[in-house]
């Protein structure tokens, strides 16, 4: 094969092995409704009901009824004790100072949050799936403290920022599909674990 024909071969495979990953990769609302109806849950739990997220919620679920990755399943692992007590701990050894954090301007806000949340995921060695948990967890709590202070604007930050993070370390599809059946784990070893707490006290 001569080298002019050798290098259109490569760029053809190349190019088809760019278009499957692409393919592959989430789109932006779906990504969207996902963390948006994961901070609902959450607000949801905690009766913050006032909450106006950027996006229209039944907008996106109308839009993407085929894409929609979020269960109250996913949304009871990441708001398990066990997750967010962790997620806190990360983060406050990190060196994240929620009331300081809570003074910021929108846009800072939002950045300073994408930082710590991409050192959570960095700094802890634990598995990737507890790990997004974690980071999803930490959202929710960062959220709930801006809607307690009605800081709407500042809860839609915090989604930006998660779907930001979402986007460089979990962009592909197939992941999101994943997440409920690492939750159905998540929550059925805990309330093993939880259970026998129980029966001992």
């Amino acid at each position: 094969m001569n080298p002019s024909a050798r290098n259109i071969r490569t760029l053809f495979v190349c190019n088809n092995t760019t278009r499957q990953m692409m393919s592959q990769l989430i789109a932006y609302e779906p990504l969207m409704l996902f963390v948006e109806e994961i901070i609902d849950y959450s607000l949801r739990q905690n009766n913050l009901l006032n909450w106006n997220p950027a996006m229209n919620l039944e907008y996106l679920r109308l839009q993407h009824a085929d894409k929609r990755y979020f269960d109250d399943r996913i949304g009871e692992a990441i708001g398990h004790s066990c997750t967010e007590r962790a997620a806190i701990n990360s983060a406050l050894k990190l060196g994240f100072d929620e009331n300081s954090w809570l003074t910021l301007d929108p846009e800072n806000a939002r950045e300073r949050l994408i930082e710590y949340l991409g050192l959570m995921l960095n700094h802890d060695q634990v598995n990737i799936d507890l790990a997004v948990f974690q980071l999803f967890s930490f959202g929710c709590y960062v959220g709930r403290a801006a809607m307690k202070r009605r800081l709407n604007g500042l809860t839609n930050e915090v989604v930006q920022a998660l779907v930001r993070t979402c986007c460089v370390h979990f962009p592909y599809e197939k992941q999101y599909v994943e997440f409920l059946t690492y939750a159905e784990s998540y929550n059925s070893a805990h309330h093993g674990m939880h259970s026998q707490h129980d029966e001992r006290f």
